[in-house]
Formats: C-alpha cells, sequence, structure tokens
C-alpha cells in the first residue's frame, strides 16, 4: 500500500509545477529617463538616411549673408555623413562691402549618443569657416556634437556654438534631360578643354 502514495505523490507534483512553468519570466522595467533618449536615438538613426537639401543657414557670430545664399547638401549613409556646403555673406573691406563665400566639404563618421545627440569625426575635409577665411584642410578625427530636430522630414542641428543648419529631404529624382543633351552633344562634337565631370 505504500507504493500508491508514492504513484500519487509523482503524478500530483509535476501537475502542480506545471502551471509555473509555463510562465515568461518578468521582463524588468526600464527606465523612462533613459530609455527615451535610446529610443529617439534608434529612430533617428533610421530616418536621417537620405539626402538633405540645406535650407537655411544661422550663426550668431557671423556676418550677414546675401538674399539666397545657402546652397548645400547632407547626405547620411551607413554611419558616413558627406557635407557640403557655401554660403555668400557681405563683408566690408578696404574698398567697400563685397561677397564673400563661406565653404565648407568634407566626409565625416556619424553616431547617435546615449542622450540621442548626433556626433561627427572627420574623416577628410576642407574649410574657410576659420579666421584667415583661407581654405584649410580639417583636421583627421576631430569631433563635433550637435542637438538636433529631425520629423516630418525636415531636419535641424545645432552645434555647441549654436550655428543652426536646417535640412529638408530630397528624394532621387530623374536625370536631367538637359543634361543628357549636352553630354551627347560633347560626345559628338568636337573636343572641350574643361575635361570636367
Amino acid at each position: 500500500m505504500k507504493l500508491f502514495p508514492a504513484l500519487l505523490a509523482l503524478t500530483l507534483v509535476p501537475a502542480v509545477l506545471l502551471p509555473f512553468q509555463d510562465q515568461e519570466p518578468k521582463k524588468k522595467k526600464g527606465n523612462p529617463i533613459t530609455d527615451y533618449p535610446r529610443a529617439e536615438g534608434e529612430r533617428m538613426a533610421k530616418e536621417i538616411q537620405g539626402s538633405w537639401l540645406l535650407t537655411n543657414y544661422d550663426d550668431p557670430t557671423s556676418v550677414a549673408l546675401t538674399n539666397g545664399a545657402v546652397n548645400g547638401f547632407a547626405t547620411f549613409h551607413e554611419g558616413f555623413l558627406t557635407l557640403i556646403f557655401e554660403l555668400q555673406s557681405l563683408e566690408t573691406g578696404p574698398f567697400g562691402v563685397g561677397e564673400h563665400i563661406i565653404a565648407q566639404a568634407g566626409v565625416f563618421r556619424y553616431r547617435f549618443d546615449e542622450r540621442a545627440g548626433l556626433q561627427t569625426s572627420s574623416v577628410m575635409g576642407y574649410s574657410n569657416l576659420n579666421a584667415t577665411g583661407e581654405l584649410t584642410a580639417d583636421v583627421t578625427g576631430q569631433g563635433n556634437e550637435y542637438l538636433i530636430d529631425l520629423k516630418n522630414d525636415l531636419l535641424e542641428l545645432r552645434s555647441v556654438s549654436q550655428v543652426r543648419l536646417s535640412f529638408r529631404r530630397v528624394h532621387a529624382g530623374e536625370f536631367p534631360q538637359a543634361t543628357i543633351k549636352d553630354i551627347e552633344r560633347r560626345r559628338h562634337g568636337p573636343e572641350t578643354e574643361d575635361g570636367g565631370f
């Protein structure tokens, strides 16, 4: 008769433990203060991919720009940023007020930090955004940080020095027909000296 209680115990123990085995471990609740920037950084890393047209450049310490004087593009792709822009400013010199071209062109690595800020590291580039106004090479590995606002195909970057760059997303369009005709004409016409792209 002692066999029956032992068999009963062997049958009941698995039946009692079965509901506890199917339960998944409880997920730890995240910290909303630290989880939000991480989630924002992940969202922006996806949404920033593509090409952006520079629409405004605002530097509170610089001279006034002429109307329509902002031209530039930024392309974000797989951790690399290509940034090219030119600005036309009005500057006073010994012969009066004249236009001055401000230019920057470079390739950067980029990432989003733990606060969902954009950080860049120079790979190569050139700029005349310096005290002398002369075109100089960027220092490889030089870092910068930007606060970022990205929504509805609009992108705003604000540097530590309060320079603000505003962009709007641009999508791929058709190759210009006028350019195709020009290339065809040059292909079959006399040689040109420019030899450019």
